[in-house]
């Protein structure tokens, strides 16, 4: 299996785990301290003045995004995984200030390596090269 395809499939287990919170039938409202910590911008929500019901969108928007953008990763298309690379780290990022400022924190690291180990790994050079082999 060529490196194109592995880092295209790497992102689909976030992507789902982050559909799968969305999706999961839940008795609690979403400020308060039962609410998951991988829900995508919950933490920022307040800091920002907005509705914490909006981190739901996000999750889905960032959830399918990378659902598709990795099916398109793993047809070895051209630019994509610098899409995929940006996304991981820019979401690793809000983990991390999630765990520094979150109800959950464990859960925020761990959200927080699988969308860095995808990333980092689609940023690696023998992806680039397996690109370009074609």
């Amino acid at each position: 299996m060529r490196a194109g395809v592995v880092a295209g499939l790497a992102f689909v287990p976030i992507a789902l785990y982050t559909l799968a919170v969305l999706v999961l039938p839940r008795e609690y409202p979403l400020d308060t301290d039962t609410a998951p910590g991988s829900v995508l911008g919950l933490e920022l929500a307040p800091v920002l003045g907005a509705d914490p019901r909006s981190a739901v969108a996000v999750s889905a928007v960032v959830g399918f995004a990378v659902l598709a953008l990795a099916v398109v990763q793993a047809c070895r298309v051209a630019g994509v995984r610098w899409a995929l690379v940006v996304i991981g780290v820019v979401c690793a990022g809000y983990h991390g200030f999630a765990a520094l400022v979150g109800r959950q924190p464990v859960v925020a690291v761990a959200c927080l390596l699988l969308w860095l180990v995808p990333a980092v790994f689609a940023a690696t050079p023998a992806v680039g090269r397996a690109r370009a082999a074609g």
